[in-house]
């Protein structure tokens, strides 16, 4: 992309217009997950931190002053090391155990994980469509947001997002 062609869709993307915010991120997304997925031995990991990274440019886009390629690939990398750090920190503290075995977490047996498991199975039925098929294809079916956002039609930064609005909204219900 040359020069010209990165201002005018840095403009439009500032003034609200989200195709050109997205043919910006786009190009800085497949970079970055070739990348993460190198670093953090995990195409799923990448994604996420990747597509967290996305979501808070795009909500943070009018905040960025830079003017050239370079300048925003910078201003990208800085909210991709933000949550890549922060992945890292999450990772540290939860445990991690394969979907669907009953090996016990945190002092779980086998009927509470039951409960545990019957109450997300409440909550993922409340959430909207879109959400729910997110959540599903991405914890369930261990897909991609490529591959979800083509399964249900939308584009990747969408599936992302549903799923990201789907486990916010889940995090929520569990603090109640």
């Amino acid at each position: 992309m040359d020069k010209d062609d990165f201002q005018r869709l840095l403009d439009l993307a500032k003034s609200g217009d989200a195709d050109a915010l997205g043919k910006l991120l786009d190009q800085e997304r497949v970079r970055l997950e070739k990348k993460l997925a190198k670093d953090c031995r995990n195409n799923a990991s990448a994604e996420d931190i990747v597509g967290d990274a996305l979501l808070k440019a795009m909500q943070k886009i009018e905040q960025f002053r830079g003017q050239t390629q370079a300048e925003f690939h910078g201003w990208f990398l800085t909210n991709v090391c933000r949550k890549l750090y922060e992945h890292n920190e999450r990772r540290k503290r939860r445990p991690t155990v394969p979907l669907g075995t009953d090996a016990p977490v945190d002092g779980m047996t086998s009927p509470s994980r039951r409960i545990v498991r019957e109450e997300a199975w409440k909550m993922l039925d409340k959430l909207p469509q879109m959400q729910r098929d997110a959540v599903l294809l991405r914890l369930q079916g261990s897909l991609s947001f490529a591959e979800i956002a083509a399964k249900l039609g939308v584009s990747v930064s969408w599936a992302h997002g549903s799923y990201h609005d789907g486990i916010q909204q889940m995090s929520r219900w569990i603090e109640q």
